[in-house]
């Protein structure tokens, strides 16, 4: 029964590197969205006059939603890659921990004074 422990503990602990690198993928994901609607908002500014134009400017916005669109679809792919392995992985935790067997404790009787036998709202009995 230990090595089944063993064995959930080692997939709970992917499971956390999994869930650290999709947040991972979700923060590049906003951070090229910025990119993304910050060089729109640059090269509409040109079209609308209302920035003077200028070549650098314009080529770092081009360049940013460009990258942006990049790396949104590069880390939003892999992120639903990491979100499918988590599942595949909570499954596999679950199917192990049902095969332990384990008996589920149901309580007898109340206990005197309490409803249901549990204690104070909020509080331990």
């Amino acid at each position: 029964m230990a090595e089944i422990g063993d064995r959930i503990a080692k997939i709970e602990e992917e499971i956390i590197d999994l869930a650290d690198r999709a947040e991972n993928c979700r923060k590049v994901m906003i951070a090229a969205r910025i990119g993304i609607i910050g060089g729109a908002a640059a090269l509409a500014a040109f079209i609308f006059g209302i920035l003077r134009f200028d070549g650098l400017v314009f080529v770092v916005a081009v360049t940013a939603i460009l990258v942006g669109i990049v790396t949104y679809g590069s880390n939003k792919s892999t992120r639903e890659q990491l979100l499918a392995q988590i599942a595949e992985r909570k499954a596999v935790r679950a199917a192990m921990i049902d095969s332990l067997r384990m008996d589920t404790v149901v309580p007898t009787s109340p206990r005197p004074g309490l409803p249901n036998g549990h204690g104070p709202a909020g509080g331990a009995s």
